[in-house]
């Protein structure tokens, strides 16, 4: 039983991660065609719910000055 138990686990957390990943694509995506706006939006929605790769990439973005006013 506990095999069962720790396949379900792995199994839940393994499917999880094709929906973030296609995510990050289309923010990535939108980051490479210019289309700062878009990007923005998705890191931001990915970066509040813990995606580190997010959180690097906006942090980045904000600090270059990438797709926002500069000061």
């Amino acid at each position: 039983m506990t095999g069962r138990k720790f396949l379900f686990v792995i199994l839940t957390f393994v499917s999880q991660i094709p929906g973030s990943l296609a995510d990050i694509v289309a923010a990535d995506n939108a980051r490479a065609a210019g289309d700062y706006e878009t990007a923005i939006s998705e890191y931001t929605s990915l970066a509040q719910a813990g995606n580190p790769v997010a959180q690097a990439t906006l942090g980045y973005m904000l600090y270059v000055g990438e797709g926002v006013p500069q000061d």
